[in-house]
C-alpha cells in the first residue's frame, strides 16, 4: 500500500474560504451571516456579546460534539493499540465529556428561556447510543479486521480545518475520517442528526476535492460516505464522477463570487456596511438563530 503524498501547503491568504456551511448561512440570512463571520466589525454591539451568542450550543449540538470526539478518540487509540475497548471505561469517558460540556457551555435553550435547564442524562443516553451503534457496526468490524492494515495512511480530521483548493478557489472541507480500501479512498462524515441525504451529499462532494488536491487522487477513486450514527448505524455512499466534479467546481466559483460581492476589500476579506447584509422578515427560522436578540430585542 503506497503512502499518500504529503498534504500540500496552501498560501496564507486572507480571502474568504468557501464551505458548505458558510454558504448555507449566507443563503438563509445575510444578517446572521454578518454576525457569524464579521461580527468583530460591528459598531452596534460589543464584540464579546456577539461572540457569546455565536458560542451558544444546544442539546443536539452537544450530542454531535461529544459523539464526534469519542469516535475520534477510538480511532486514534487504534493507531497505537488494538486491545478491545472496555465498555465501562467508554461509558465513563462519554459521561465525563457530556458533563463537561453541560457545565461549561451556555445553551441556546436556556439563554432564550425556552427551557430552565437541559437534560444531561438524556444527552448522555443519546450520545452513548450513537457511539455504541458505531462500535457495533459492520464498518467498525471492517476497520478492525482490514482497515488497520493501512492505518499509517489514516487521516483523522484534516489539518487547517480542511483547507483546500477547488479549481483555484480557497475552500474548507473538514471531514471526520479518511482511510484506504485497496485502491479506493474512503472519506467518512459522522452524522448524529436526522437524515438529509441530498444536503449531506453536496457537503461530501467537497471532501472528494480535498483528497484529489492533497493526495493527487483520481476523483473517481474517492468514495465519500455519510455515516448516520442514530437511531442506528447506516451508510450512504455518494457517487462522484468527472461531470459532477466540473459542476461542483463551477458551483463553488459562483457561490464564492456571491459572498465576495458583499465585501469592500476581497483580498483582505473586509465586509461592506452591516446594512448591506439585510435582515430577513421574521419567521420560525429566527426562533432558532443564535443572534435573534440582536435583531429583535430581548423580548422576542
Amino acid at each position: 500500500m503506497r503512502r499518500p503524498v504529503p498534504i500540500k501547503p496552501l498560501s496564507k491568504s486572507a480571502r474568504l474560504g468557501w464551505s458548505h456551511s458558510r454558504y448555507e448561512t449566507f443563503s438563509n440570512c445575510k444578517r446572521m451571516y454578518y454576525y457569524q463571520y464579521y461580527g468583530r466589525y460591528d459598531k452596534d454591539f460589543p464584540s464579546n456579546r456577539i461572540w457569546q451568542l455565536k458560542s451558544l450550543t444546544s442539546a443536539a449540538l452537544t450530542v454531535g460534539d461529544v459523539a464526534h470526539r469519542t469516535v475520534e478518540r477510538i480511532l486514534r487509540r487504534l493507531i497505537t493499540t488494538e486491545i478491545p475497548i472496555d465498555r465501562g471505561r467508554l461509558d465513563e469517558f462519554i459521561r465525563r465529556e457530556v458533563h463537561g460540556d453541560v457545565s461549561e457551555k451556555e445553551f441556546f435553550e436556556i439563554h432564550y428561556r425556552k427551557l430552565t435547564g437541559v437534560d444531561e442524562e438524556e444527552i448522555f443516553r443519546k450520545t452513548r447510543e450513537c457511539v455504541v451503534n458505531f462500535v457495533e457496526s459492520d464498518r467498525f468490524r471492517w476497520i478492525l479486521e482490514e482497515g488497520t492494515a493501512a492505518k499509517q495512511d489514516w487521516i483523522i480530521e484534516p489539518p487547517e480545518f480542511g483547507e483546500t483548493s477547488i479549481e483555484g478557489c480557497k475552500a474548507y472541507a473538514k471531514f471526520d475520517f479518511l482511510c484506504r480500501d485497496g485502491e479506493r479512498i474512503l472519506i467518512f462524515d459522522w452524522k448524529t442528526g436526522s437524515q438529509d441525504i441530498e444536503k449531506h451529499a453536496r457537503q461530501l462532494t467537497a471532501y472528494s476535492f480535498w483528497a484529489s488536491y492533497h493526495l493527487d487522487a483520481d476523483p473517481e477513486s474517492v468514495v465519500p460516505i455519510i455515516a448516520y450514527l442514530y437511531p442506528e448505524y447506516e451508510e450512504v455512499e455518494c457517487g462522484f464522477d468527472g461531470e459532477l466534479y466540473r459542476e461542483f467546481a463551477e458551483t463553488v466559483r459562483s457561490q464564492t463570487a456571491e459572498m465576495e460581492s458583499y465585501l469592500e476589500d476581497v483580498n483582505r476579506n473586509l465586509p461592506t456596511s452591516k446594512e448591506r447584509f439585510e435582515m430577513r422578515d421574521y419567521s420560525k427560522y429566527c426562533d432558532y438563530c443564535n443572534f435573534n436578540e440582536l435583531c429583535w430585542g430581548d423580548g422576542k
